[in-house]
């Protein structure tokens, strides 16, 4: 299938590309600067066209990954262009009128179909993540294949309106983001005053606080003040949310109509979350954070899986704050997870499944339990004969896992390949 992704050049974009490309299909790409995307096509190993409607006249699907700002500029351009049977969509963060632009512009013939990925480009698989689909009146079979491809990809799929979609993101995002980015800024301006440094005397709760708002005042300026001027009801959002801090602020020199306000607050919260939950996982979190630094400083034996990619590093670690020191080099903390190794009949894995296939005249039981001994944060899931060969379903975590048992399998004389 040919796919052309208009914006390829952007950071999401480019994990679009890599997914699709990865998964056998032909991927063009597109970006503002027609040398910039030569450039990243052949970075992706992918083809680049040198416009918008080059990509689109000969897609099978169209997918529209720019700036909201100029979505539906884009959508006015191309959609006249795409062929008949193929498929519109765009991936940007507000649903109402870049499904209504694509409907408006986009010949009968043509499907259309809004999504918005909840997460962000630098997510190592689709694994586990949410994506949200808004299918319309012309979405035809669309809607089932981009969903079961999503779900085989292991994502999380949500179909809704683009309407709810742009209500329910008001509050997920245009609120959310105003909460976090008005709270950075606030601290931002205390923190050169103050004596005390206050990485000193930080709470656990205000250190998970400034992680979160420091990963979004990290990010594309550009994006946070889209999603906020784009979604429809993202007035209505801030409006809430500037009503509650005034009220908040009166009751501050009142401690007993302050105690009454956030108990009312409490009460209200408390019917759609589950409180203790919360308290239960944040406790969770912190934990972990703690019981991490006591084995660095006391040193073990780990795992280190690289939270981008899925890399694993493995050996005795310790370190500090900011460091993990692994076999003489020194490492950033924030960029790996540390897994405390265990018994593999203990492990829990929660890695990728590849199939290999040995030309063998061996038992397939004995083939997994070689398999399960030869290899490092892997193991044999089952294992059964196809003629000449034997073929065995394996768990791992980490490409060099994987990479590590062919070697050795290899080594020993063994011919096998990766089926899948």
């Amino acid at each position: 299938m040919r796919i052309a992704i208009l914006g390829g050049t952007g950071a999401m974009g480019r994990l679009i590309a890599r997914e699709l490309r990865d998964d056998g299909h032909e991927v063009v790409i597109t970006g503002s600067n027609p040398h910039t995307a030569e450039r990243v096509a052949r970075e992706l190993d992918v083809e680049a066209a040198p416009t918008n409607v080059d990509a689109a006249k000969d897609a099978d699907v169209v997918v529209v990954s720019v700036p909201i700002s100029v979505t539906e500029d884009v959508i006015r351009e191309v959609a006249p262009h795409v062929p008949e049977g193929s498929l519109l969509t765009d991936v940007t963060s507000v649903k109402v009128r870049p499904v209504r632009a694509m409907l408006e512009h986009a010949p009968e013939d043509v499907y259309v179909l809004g999504t918005h990925p909840l997460f962000g480009p630098t997510v190592p698989s689709l694994r586990g993540q949410t994506v949200i689909l808004t299918p319309t009146e012309r979405s035809g079979p669309w809607t089932r294949r981009v969903r079961r491809y999503l779900e085989r990809k292991g994502a999380r799929v949500v179909e809704t309106t683009p309407e709810e979609h742009d209500r329910t993101m008001a509050v997920v995002q245009c609120l959310t983001h105003a909460v976090l980015l008005a709270a950075g800024a606030a601290i931002g301006r205390f923190l050169p005053s103050l004596e005390l440094d206050i990485e000193e005397v930080a709470s656990p709760v205000y250190r998970l606080l400034m992680d979160v708002v420091g990963r979004i005042a990290g990010q594309d300026p550009r994006l946070y003040a889209e999603i906020q001027a784009f979604n429809p009801y993202g007035d209505e959002a801030r409006e809430e949310l500037l009503r509650a801090l005034r009220r908040f602020h009166e009751h501050a020199h009142d401690h007993n109509a302050l105690t009454e306000y956030i108990a009312e607050s409490r009460e209200r919260l408390g019917r759609e979350l589950d409180l203790e939950a919360c308290q239960r996982r944040t406790d969770k979190l912190l934990s972990y954070l703690a019981d991490e630094l006591r084995i660095l400083q006391e040193g073990i034996e780990a795992i280190l899986l690289d939270v981008y990619t899925n890399e694993a590093l493995e050996g005795e670690v310790t370190g500090d704050r900011d460091t993990i020191r692994l076999d003489g080099r020194e490492l950033p903390r924030d960029r790996y997870k540390i897994l405390p190794r265990c018994p593999k009949e203990l492990a829990h894995f929660d890695g990728e499944v590849t199939v290999l296939e040995l030309r063998t005249g061996a038992d397939p039981g004995d083939v997994a339990a070689v398999v399960d001994a030869l290899g490092r944060n892997l193991r044999a899931l089952r294992a059964e004969r196809r003629g000449e060969r034997v073929r065995v379903e394996v768990e791992y975590t980490g490409k060099e896992s994987l990479e590590g048992l062919l070697r050795k399998l290899r080594a020993l004389g063994l011919e096998v390949r990766v089926a899948r």
